[in-house]
């Protein structure tokens, strides 16, 4: 059972110090994939990061709402107030679920993970955490009080997979210029179907490299539908008639790998699946393992 007063930010105290110079650091460091706020006991890091999400950020979904008009820009904060009993993985992740902001028309991928009857590792949670955070539009602040009290290696390692992908790391999406899109489509109108609709940061050794020219740095709107499946998926996958391979990483960004088999054998027979052991997204493409994957896949045929 989670505890809803554990996913509020503290209110600020009105007879709180200011300090500025700290509240200015945590603005500088909105650009950083992780900040830790260490002290000792009772030197007032909650009340910091509460005063300072209070009269910063924007939060959604279960909390006291701040001010969004700041220098900082706009955001969304998930907050979670931590405890020892919070080392269950899946505790830990029902109240990271909990804090998300909701996000209308998209599936919340790891609240269907914890409702499953089965518990899944730390690692695919974390995955499925990452693939709604990155749902959120504008930027998401997850602040973590107590995490020191966590005393979990799954829940560190996943964290570490949390750090490697960060949620909007390599993909931003135009959330508004996608669903003015949308709505256009619904009304016949296709002709801004190709401007762009995702936006990938693609890394600069990449970039500069021999293959930079080809490199693909955003996906227009007609290309990123194109990629999703359509409402009566089940109805597509039953009408394959071929040989199928599916090979993904467990370690992918986008997607939850262990996912694939059970969702698409629901509807077609005669598939491979193969999942390659910390292998990304972009790293499939030169992982030898998938090729080897393929050849046997292939040499079958």
């Amino acid at each position: 059972m989670l505890v809803p007063t554990k996913l509020r930010i503290p209110r600020p105290d009105a007879r709180q110090v200011p300090r500025p110079r700290l509240t200015a650091a945590l603005d500088a460091a909105l650009d950083t994939t992780l900040t830790l706020v260490s002290a000792p006991p009772g030197y007032g890091k909650t009340s910091l990061v509460a005063g300072w999400l209070a009269s910063r950020m924007q939060q959604v979904g279960g909390g006291m709402p701040g001010d969004s008009a700041s220098t900082a820009g706009p955001a969304s904060c998930a907050w979670v107030s931590l405890d020892e009993e919070d080392s269950d993985p899946q505790l830990f992740f029902g109240y990271l679920a909990a804090a998300l902001p909701p996000v209308t028309g998209r599936r919340a991928h790891l609240a269907e993970l914890l409702r499953s009857p089965r518990a899944h590792p730390a690692r695919t949670l974390m995955k499925a955490f990452i693939v709604d955070a990155s749902a959120v539009a504008g930027r998401l602040i997850l602040s973590l009080d107590d995490f020191h009290t966590i005393d979990s290696t799954e829940i560190m390692a996943a964290m570490g997979l949390l750090l490697d992908h960060p949620s909007g790391g390599w993909a931003r999406p135009l959330t508004r210029r996608i669903v003015g899109l949308s709505m256009l489509n619904a009304a016949g109108v296709r002709g801004l179907n190709g401007l762009t609709a995702i936006q990938f940061a693609m890394l600069r050794a990449v970039l500069d490299g021999p293959l930079g020219a080809s490199a693909t740095t955003a996906y227009s709107y007609r290309l990123n539908t194109a990629y999703a499946p359509r409402a009566d998926y089940g109805r597509d996958l039953a009408a394959i008639a071929r040989p199928l391979l599916v090979i993904a990483g467990d370690a992918d960004e986008a997607f939850v790998a262990a996912r694939y088999e059970p969702t698409i054998a629901a509807h077609t027979s005669g598939g491979a699946y193969v999942v390659l052991a910390g292998v990304s997204h972009i790293g499939l493409l030169t992982d030898p393992g998938a090729r080897e994957a393929l050849c046997e896949w292939l040499g079958g045929w």
